[in-house]
């Protein structure tokens, strides 16, 4: 898929949380924490897929990929706060705010959200990228040719916003299965271009 329709897709994924949080808005409880982390999920969300699409339209895919890696975290835990139990789930994972970066989206805390789920792709799709983010495209400086190991090659931006799609459409299901009827358009980020 061309950058401009992934640009296009997240925009209308943004439009839709917009719609959706302006109809739901007055019905939101301020003591649900169920309410209050999609609430926040969703805003991140969206100014974090912002963020990786800028980058990546400007030849900065790779370094894109901790974004995405954030993006997918902020997805699983919509997706998980929305299941069984989510008001307590959504307590949990609120009391981790104030817990400092370390707290956030470990290897396994994503793990164990995403194989119930069934999500565990959407994991994989960030973890085949990290490597790239780490080892690929490190070969811009004077000399660096001398190290044959330094060849690798960055992040293509076609992966990185296919990934950061199904990310994001995650959230958007995540939103959609709170609050029935008001937020759409998940489906076309969920299909697999």
């Amino acid at each position: 898929m061309p950058e401009a329709d992934y640009v296009a897709l997240l925009g209308k994924a943004k439009a839709s949380m917009d719609h959706g949080f302006s109809q739901v808005g007055k019905g939101l409880d301020p003591d649900s924490a169920q309410d209050e982390a999609l609430m926040w999920l969703a805003s991140r969300s969206i100014a974090i897929a912002s963020a990786l699409l800028l980058l990546g339209m400007h030849n900065h895919a790779n370094e894109a990929v901790p974004l995405l890696e954030s993006l997918t975290g902020a997805a699983l835990d919509m997706r998980w706060i929305v299941q069984e139990d989510g008001e307590s789930r959504a307590r949990q994972l609120l009391s981790r705010r104030g817990g400092g970066w370390q707290g956030s989206w470990s290897a396994e805390d994503m793990r164990a959200k995403a194989e119930p789920l069934a999500l565990a792709g959407l994991i994989d799709a960030a973890a085949r990228l990290k490597r790239s983010h780490v080892f690929g495209n490190a070969s811009g400086l004077p000399w660096a040719h001398r190290f044959s190991a330094l060849d690798e090659p960055g992040a293509a931006q076609a992966e990185l916003f296919r990934a950061a799609a199904r990310a994001l459409g995650h959230g958007l299901k995540a939103l959609e299965l709170r609050w029935p009827g008001y937020f759409q358009g998940s489906g076309i980020l969920l299909s697999d271009p």
